[in-house]
């Protein structure tokens, strides 16, 4: 690179530092109805917080590394319940400013990144706690907003609106997140699902904020340093209870899958099924737990879109245990169809990579489903019969050897 483009490139930085800080500033101003004035009588009161925390680092050499306990004292404004929100808001746009070196107003630590801290934002994201210190007594933070103000919950909405931003052309450019900025990430897309549940579906801030929310298994906004961490954001919104986000995310992910298996680049179309076989798992996960709050129209919309989406191939991108979470959610006399097009899909395709089989999970609903659909489908019968059949015997075998294992033990005794 010469030193032109570098200047050009660090020019561009700078550029786009200062547009960030005074979006932020100005938005404070416009927030809280301040003036000039108001607005610079009020950092001098935030520098002078600042002088006593960095006394209170000089001081005690337990502080001197301990950036963690920053993000303490910041958080602890929040929760106080007489401080102004002007102020709270300086917390906030501090606490949750895309990089540290970015925060709009002055603070410590401001000029040294964090690379190897990201329990910064995980704490925004998952709890009002830094990872690793977790009590029973601690609120997550996604309920602390709720204690906001209407106008400072206002305020960080509309800042979450100007992070993400931000933080989108810094993945542009950086391409590659650290382990800080998918954290970072991460929180941004829980926060976005809880201004979800704030904000009217009817305002034109929701739509803007759930463009910004990253459910691409593809992309490279969430990085890949948290296990699982870019299939988890579909399954958050799948079971949120939102139906107008969550259906728009499963469209998302239907996008996808149909660009990928259109596409003209081999390589690139080779992964429709790996995308689709992850589509298939994260619905019938959503299905887990005991207080499931997906849609049932959607799951079954999904499920028809997959088989569509396969059909007359020997491709099932469901697990051969899937039976009972598919065929419970799908109970409802209007669902009837779908669940026999469903049973035919899993007993009859003939997938050499996941082959039909009956598991001590999925027995009772084979059996169901016999009952249920065998006096009409002899084809369909004759299979459930073989495997069930088929799973008696194993099932017969390994009574016969645990009864064989415990006499040889009784011998022995």
């Amino acid at each position: 690179m010469t030193s032109k483009s570098m200047n050009r490139s660090v020019s561009a930085d700078e550029r786009a530092l200062r547009v960030y800080r005074a979006k932020v500033r100005r938005l404070v101003t416009q927030s809280f109805g301040l003036s000039d004035a108001e607005m610079r009588a009020g950092d001098v009161i935030w520098d002078h917080w600042q002088d006593c925390v960095r006394e209170g680092r000089a001081g005690n050499p337990l502080l001197a590394h301990n950036r963690s306990g920053e993000a303490a004292m910041l958080r602890d404004l929040l929760r106080h319940r007489g401080l102004k929100d002007v102020f709270k808001a300086r917390a906030i746009a501090v606490l949750s400013a895309p990089t540290l070196a970015w925060t709009p107003f002055p603070y410590p630590t401001r000029n040294q990144e964090w690379s190897y801290a990201p329990e910064w934002f995980a704490s925004w994201g998952t709890g009002f706690h830094l990872r690793g210190d977790v009590s029973e007594s601690e609120v997550p933070f996604t309920e602390v907003i709720g204690e906001f103000s209407l106008p400072l919950q206002q305020f960080f909405w509309t800042l979450l609106e100007i992070n993400l931003e931000a933080a989108g052309w810094l993945v542009e450019k950086k391409r590659n997140p650290t382990p800080f900025e998918s954290e970072r990430n991460v929180a941004y897309n829980r926060l976005i699902l809880r201004a979800l549940r704030t904000v009217s579906v009817e305002s034109s801030q929701a739509e803007r904020l759930f463009q910004y929310y990253q459910t691409d298994p593809t992309g490279q906004w969430l990085g890949f340093w948290l296990s699982g961490a870019n299939y988890a954001p579909f399954q958050e919104i799948l079971r949120s209870g939102l139906d107008q986000w969550r259906m728009l995310a499963d469209a998302q992910w239907r996008s996808i899958i149909v660009d990928r298996r259109a596409s003209t680049v081999e390589s690139i179309r080779q992964t429709w099924t790996s995308i689709l076989l992850r589509y298939g798992n994260e619905v019938e996960k959503s299905l887990d737990g005991n207080e499931v709050r997906v849609s049932t129209d959607l799951v079954a919309s999904q499920v028809e879109w997959i088989m569509d989406a396969v059909q007359g191939t020997a491709f099932r991108p469901f697990h051969y245990d899937a039976w009972h979470p598919f065929l419970a959610a799908l109970r409802s006399e209007r669902y009837r169809d779908i669940r026999h097009r469903f049973v035919r899909h899993m007993a009859l395709t003939d997938d050499p990579e996941r082959p039909f089989r009956v598991t001590s999970e999925s027995v009772n609903s084979v059996k169901r489903a016999l009952r249920e659909f065998g006096s009409t489908d002899s084809e369909l019968a004759e299979k459930l019969s073989w495997a069930l059949a088929q799973y008696d015997a194993v099932a017969e075998q390994q009574t016969r050897r645990r009864s064989k294992m415990e006499m040889a033990v009784q011998a022995m005794t």
